[in-house]
């Protein structure tokens, strides 16, 4: 007679890979991976890093410590996306995803605590959140891995009887080394490593805290200790640190990682959020139900990560890394194993099969070699401004930058792309967009800014994003004998001003008006048909 008991684990990981695939093979959707791609192109060619913006035309000269971090904090993670780009070309991109998400889990299932299949079911559930909520083509991926490693790092220190070896201790160093030039978020690692030495002193004042050897502290100590120093050694050095914490409200505002849980969940309707708020939950009722026993640096770190993840929900996955091996042990050492394990099975499994049900389309359109998401992008726009050879400035939608920034330059330039290297460009942006009609000179500030960097032509959305609003930049363009629109498809416009330059496009391509206008009041009745 075949037990299945003894074959749960590997139908658990067989749902998990079916459960991950459509999230794994999704196209291309996040709106800065481009601009990071593009930037690994030219380090590999140029063998340097960027100390000046080459992408965007309107960047003051003169820059701050701001946008020095923002230009030269992602270049590893940068070379290593054109890397398996020239390699592989997109799909190249989709193999560096499974190889990130196949390390991030491994590294997991190497902390694993308790049963075998809860710790199956909830590893399961923790990936769901993650697949769903961030693109794994984004920088922020290498801080979850590299949290991850540094955790298992340091808990297999202090788990260690005797003093250890100096190979751990190097290990730590590189790993930090590798992290601060991946990415910002190994301040979180650094954070850490503070705090590992600080709460294992703590233990010291009573036997009852369980103190580590002293041995093994001065070993824990010496690695942190070398973590924090080789964590110091990338381009922007100690003020990555500085600069982090000194991000102005003005750039945090329109960034959608900056959200609470609550608010996020109230946008975007995204159901993954009710899996991290049970998790959450969970994790904090099973310390609290075991305090007596708790570990105060896990203690620490659950109380740190969870307070930053429900505000900002970026924090999530560090919050997750951090608390599912104490999940683990809690649902394995409760007085009620057999419902405990039937929850969490029964809740990995509904799950799965709901989000892997939601992501079909993903694998459609990987098969279809669809990689990227051409809702997001300008895909036609972009083809149709290089294959007609628009010259001069243009102006762009904020969330098309990265993209125009890959398939248009060195030849063209952008307006504004998500680095957001200048603020006020930023801010001009909304002007423009907004259709601003407050007077300069005798013109609306929306046509006198556009003015002043001569634009020439203008890539922009209907609509803003996730929204029915049309833009009112487009509405004025459509009302203004200067601007002629040249292309559109179900996304995308483009107009060019009516001079010299643009005489052979005007002539082969020009859109009457009242055809863009029609096109719009069709998608906003759609729009109104659907809702």
């Amino acid at each position: 007679m075949i037990h299945i008991t003894r074959y749960k684990p590997a139908l658990l990981a067989l749902i998990l890979v079916c459960a991950s695939l459509p999230y794994l093979l999704r196209p291309i959707a996040d709106l800065d991976f481009f601009w990071h791609l593009k930037t690994g192109q030219w380090i590999w060619e140029n063998n340097a890093l960027p100390l000046k913006d080459i992408f965007s035309y309107t960047t003051p000269p003169s820059f701050s410590m701001r946008e020095q971090i923002i230009l030269s904090s992602y270049w590893f993670s940068q070379a290593i996306y054109y890397f398996f780009y020239s390699v592989g070309g997109l799909p190249g991109i989709f193999v560096m995803r499974c190889i990130l998400f196949a390390g991030l889990l491994y590294f997991m299932a190497k902390r694993e605590h308790g049963d075998h299949v809860v710790f199956a079911g909830l590893l399961m559930i923790f990936s769901i959140v993650v697949l769903r909520m961030y693109p794994l083509e984004r920088p922020q991926v290498f801080s979850f891995l590299g949290f991850s490693i540094l955790l298992f790092m340091l808990e297999k220190i202090t788990r260690s009887e005797t003093r250890p070896s100096y190979s751990v201790v190097i290990m730590v160093s590189l790993l930090m080394l590798v992290w601060a030039n991946l990415h910002a978020g190994f301040i979180i690692g650094q954070g850490i490593l503070i705090l590992y030495p600080i709460a294992e002193g703590i233990k010291f004042i009573h036997p009852l805290f369980r103190p580590l050897k002293k041995e093994v502290y001065n070993g824990l100590f010496m690695a942190c200790s070398s973590g924090l120093i080789f964590s110091l050694i990338n381009p922007n050095s100690y003020h990555v640190v500085i600069e982090y914490f000194k991000m102005s409200l003005t750039h945090a505002s329109f960034i959608t990682d900056y959200v609470s849980t609550m608010d996020y969940f109230a946008e975007q309707r995204e159901y993954a959020v009710i899996l991290y708020w049970l998790l959450g939950i969970s994790a904090v009722a099973g310390f609290l139900r075991r305090i007596d026993r708790a570990d105060i640096s896990a203690g620490l770190i659950l109380a740190g990560t969870g307070y930053f993840s429900f505000y900002q929900v970026r924090y999530i996955p560090f919050f997750l890394i951090a608390a599912l091996p104490s999940l683990g042990r809690y649902c394995s050492g409760t007085k009620y194993p057999t419902i405990i394990r039937s929850f969490v099975l029964s809740l990995a499994i509904i799950s799965a099969a709901f989000f892997a049900w939601n992501g079909r389309e993903n694998l459609k359109a990987f098969m279809a070699g669809q990689f990227i998401d051409a809702d997001s992008f300008p895909l036609s726009a972009a083809e149709f401004v290089v294959n007609n050879n628009l010259q001069g400035n243009m102006y762009n939608y904020y969330d098309y930058g990265g993209y125009l920034i890959w398939r248009c330059s060195p030849g063209r330039r952008v307006f504004i792309d998500g680095r957001v290297l200048s603020e006020h460009v930023f801010l001009q942006t909304n002007d423009i967009d907004g259709a601003n009609a407050v007077e300069i000179m005798g013109k609306p500030l929306w046509k006198s800014t556009l003015d002043a960097y001569a634009v020439k032509y203008i890539i922009t959305r209907y609509f803003f994003s996730n929204t029915d609003k049309v833009i009112p930049l487009v509405t004025v363009l459509l009302d203004d004998s200067e601007w002629v629109p040249v292309f559109l498809d179900n996304y995308t416009l483009v107009f060019v001003r009516n001079v010299v330059d643009n005489e052979p496009v005007v002539k082969a391509y020009s859109i009457p008006k009242s055809l863009v206008r029609e096109q719009i009041n069709l998608m906003i009745e759609r729009q109104h048909n659907k809702s």
